[in-house]
């Protein structure tokens, strides 16, 4: 496989995993903490903990009602790794710029009534998973967990 496709299914797996792990999942042990669900999933493998927004209302509001501090925290964050982590060239910043927005877009998307998923209209990018119906999501917990997940790859070797 070529780099491209790898870092799209990097993209693929990281969108999947934003969205899948901040629907409520009550597996196993489940401990209330305020307005969140920590569970714990040891049944197979790894032991696994997922922590869930839980709202105190039957819905939550659509991703354009909460503020941008969650999406520009992370990229002031990458302007400051982009200077200081070997061998990020203008040309490899870009491109790393790039993946967090399409990763940042693409975990919020369904959130934004009357907007479409990138998914087709980008090179490589496959239909994405798609929240599960009934769920409720706190959409800036899901741009953390997606935007945190994807800089861990893309910054690996930021010491």
């Amino acid at each position: 496989m070529n780099r491209r496709t790898i870092l799209c299914l990097c993209l693929l797996v990281l969108t999947l995993m934003a969205v899948a792990s901040c629907g409520q999942d009550a597996t196993n042990d489940q401990t209330k903490l305020g307005n969140l669900n920590m569970t714990k999933d040891n049944q197979s493998g790894p032991t696994r903990i997922w922590v869930t927004v839980t709202p105190p209302t039957a819905s939550l509001p659509a991703v354009g009602a909460y503020d941008s501090r969650v999406a520009t925290t992370w990229f002031d964050l990458y302007l400051d790794l982009v200077q200081t982590t070997p061998g990020f060239t203008p040309p490899v910043a870009s491109r790393a710029f790039g993946y967090a927005g399409v990763t940042l877009y693409e975990a919020v998307v369904p959130g934004m009534p009357g907007y479409q998923s990138l998914a087709g209209q980008l090179n490589e990018l496959p239909p994405l998973p798609q929240p599960r119906a009934g769920e409720t999501y706190h959409w800036p917990t899901v741009a953390n967990s997606a935007l945190a997940r994807i800089t861990s790859y893309l910054f690996a070797n930021t010491s």
